[in-house]
């Protein structure tokens, strides 16, 4: 479980600052959501869709300096 503080706070012997989060135990949960924001689970950064289309010529196994030549 990860932990938001609203403030600084001490959690394991440790000081956090505000807004930096950190992970806790499961049990620790119900008191610690009166100082900040509990999340159940780390939330992943959305994948990045790949843009339909033909590849690029540096993609294509041409380099930059052939596409420069070619103008």
């Amino acid at each position: 479980m990860k932990f938001i503080p609203n403030y600084r706070v001490c959690y394991g012997g440790r000081f956090y600052e505000a807004g930096n989060p950190f992970s806790i135990k499961a049990e620790d949960a119900d008191m610690m959501k009166r100082h900040g924001t509990v999340l159940d689970e780390p939330t992943p950064p959305p994948a990045v869709p790949k843009k339909p289309g033909r590849p690029r010529r540096a993609d294509n196994g041409q380099s930059g300096e052939a596409e420069a030549q070619n103008e």
